[in-house]
């Protein structure tokens, strides 16, 4: 099948959900005049990079580092006509370091919706692209960085996906925790400097706050619903209550519901008048309010002498919360949910809790120049940013270690249970007491991990197959992924068949093995965890335990296993070799 889209915009894998895609490059992508096409990272096939001029990746998140290193690596060694631009927080903040690390062509830093606008249309029409803001290239000097006006932000559409088909039906889809629902992007921008922040990280967009108008949120909302969305998100940041209070008004006056739910990330507490609007602009609708809580904010207007007080507006909230509104604190420090505890006592029987939100305290770059001293280690700033840049893409190409350990082990997915999905802790780690069996040995590498770079990676985690023979054969697809019942099981070899070994592409990361000369009566094939040195230990506890395993209609055949990460699913395949002729 042949496809002549010029511009693709290709989302990167590797985050804590790959379906959910960044309100700005949504943006970026409708202020365009030219046909573009948009693609999830295993969506990517070759036709699609035959017959384009640019690609444009989102680098906003960290942990799509290794999706988009991978991306860029196959571009520019197999289809080097292709222009390739990157954009988002992380890509902003780490700006020029990236061109060392990445075979990217131009790189937009902050506010990117009209200077993305203007390069792709120098690039479409084969012309050298002047010195536009906001635009770094490989061999050009830094650029200036220029903010929106007011109203080219509020006429921004957050909204319209027709040009991504996968992302019109995934952001339709009640996904938890990571919810891919339609964003409205309220404000852009900070004067902050949370440590637990992934929205408008201080220094990504330059100096102040763009706020939307009343009237554009407004607008938003009905478009929304017009589209057939069936929920929103709106990211408000320190949006004044003010522009809150009034955009509520106006859609109080026509109210509109939302049957999978409405959330709000704000770090503005809401008076109890604010909270009345909400349910009369949105009745019958689950609304739930996050905000990251005072004690562990960073910037203006916080500090110890009126921190309480402000702990205090946040707490108040929890008073108008009922079934049908929420509200969640965020923290990720230790003691600051026995803070949140005190100031919620006040307010009993609210619908209001603390969540631990640690995994998004991670490493990355602060905004300074190279030349800044540290008052603290002495050292040059920019030493500093460029470890925070190897620490996350160390996290980054890791993080796929956590979520194999959970999809293909079921005790190490109840001794990783601590972490759920990363987004919501159970408990604080430090709390629970490492297993007395052999995985003993995960755990303690686990929480190195997690104490140094604030993630559970499990580096020296590797995978052995042993062959079996399943009593019940089953038929289906030539290939899955099932969790047999042990008594069904007959081990037929106690020697490994094969190791799978962790690779990555550019469409996502996978395990793969050669397997070969396996016994007549094999017809499953169990997947045993294990780690350095601990192999035979390894082996007697897992096979004693439920443990996943693989079956192909193949089988016994020798030829390749492909067991691939996508969007948090194994999809496992079975090449089987091709038999030689005989004489």
């Amino acid at each position: 099948m042949k496809h002549h889209y010029p511009v693709l915009y290709i989302h990167p894998y590797g985050h804590l959900n790959d379906f959910i895609i960044p309100a700005g490059a949504i943006s970026v992508v409708n202020s365009f005049d030219t046909k573009c096409l948009g693609l999830y990272s295993f969506e990517v096939k070759k036709s699609h990079l035959e017959n384009a001029k640019i690609v444009i990746m989102d680098f906003h998140w960290a942990l799509g580092y290794v999706g988009l290193y991978h991306i860029s690596k196959l571009i520019s060694r197999k289809y080097p006509h292709i222009k390739i631009i990157i954009g988002g927080i992380s890509a902003s903040v780490w700006n020029k370091h990236l061109f060392s690390r990445l075979p990217i062509d131009y790189l937009i830093q902050g506010d990117a919706e009209v200077s993305t606008k203007l390069l792709v249309d120098y690039l479409l029409d084969d012309k050298e692209p002047p010195e536009i803001p906001n635009v770094w290239s490989r061999n050009g000097k830094q650029p200036k960085i220029k903010r929106l006006n007011r109203k080219t932000f509020s006429d921004l559409d957050t909204l319209s996906c027709d040009w991504f088909p996968s992302y019109k039906i995934s952001s339709q889809v009640d996904v938890k925790p990571f919810t891919t629902s339609a964003h409205i992007i309220v404000s852009r921008g900070c004067v902050n400097n949370c440590k637990t922040c992934y929205g408008s990280y201080k220094g990504s967009f330059g100096d102040g706050i763009l706020y939307h108008t009343a009237s554009s949120i407004t607008k938003a909302i009905y478009k929304a619903k017009a589209s057939g969305h069936k929920s929103i998100r709106f990211f408000m940041g320190l949006t004044p209550e003010k522009i809150i209070a009034e955009f509520l008004s106006k859609v109080a006056l026509s109210p509109i519901s939302f049957k999978k739910g409405l959330g709000i990330y704000t770090c503005t507490p809401f008076s109890s008048e604010t909270m009345s609007l909400l349910r009369k602009a949105f009745p019958e609708t689950q609304i739930a309010i996050s905000m990251l809580w005072p004690s562990e904010r960073e910037g203006i207007g916080f500090n110890n002498d009126n921190i309480e007080k402000h702990e205090d507006e946040c707490a108040r909230m929890s008073l108008d919360s009922n079934n049908f509104l929420s509200v969640e604190y965020w923290y990720c420090e230790h003691g600051t949910d026995e803070r949140i505890a005190q100031a919620l006592s006040k307010y009993p029987g609210s619908n209001a809790k603390a969540k631990n939100g640690y995994v998004w305290n991670l490493a990355r770059a602060e905004s300074h120049d190279d030349d800044t001293i540290d008052s603290k280690t002495n050292a040059r700033k920019g030493s500093i940013q460029n470890q925070q840049l190897e620490d996350s893409i160390y996290i980054s190409f890791m993080s796929v270690s956590y979520h194999l350990a959970r999809s293909l082990s079921q005790p190490l997915r109840e001794l990783l249970d601590v972490f759920q999905s990363l987004d919501d802790l159970k408990d604080d780690p430090e709390n629970v007491a490492p297993p007395e069996d052999i995985r003993s040995v995960f755990w303690d590498e686990v929480m190195h991990n997690w104490r140094r770079f604030g993630f559970p990676l499990l580096p020296e985690l590797d995978f052995s197959l042993y062959a079996a023979e399943i009593y019940r054969n089953r038929n289906g697809s030539a290939c899955k992924i099932i969790q047999p019942v042990p008594a069904n099981i007959k081990m037929v070899e106690t020697e490994v068949c094969s190791r799978l070994e962790l690779k990555y592409d550019h469409r996502s990361p996978m395990l793969t093995a050669q397997i070969s000369k396996l016994p007549e009566n094999c017809n499953i094939i169990l997947i045993v965890p294990s780690t350095k040195g601990m192999q035979d230990k390894c082996r007697e506890y897992f096979l004693s335990q439920p443990c996943m395993a693989v079956t192909s209609t193949d089988f016994p055949k020798s030829g390749k296993l492909t067991l691939r990460f996508v969007a948090g699913k194994i999809m496992p395949s079975f090449v089987a070799d091709k038999e030689k002729p005989t004489a």
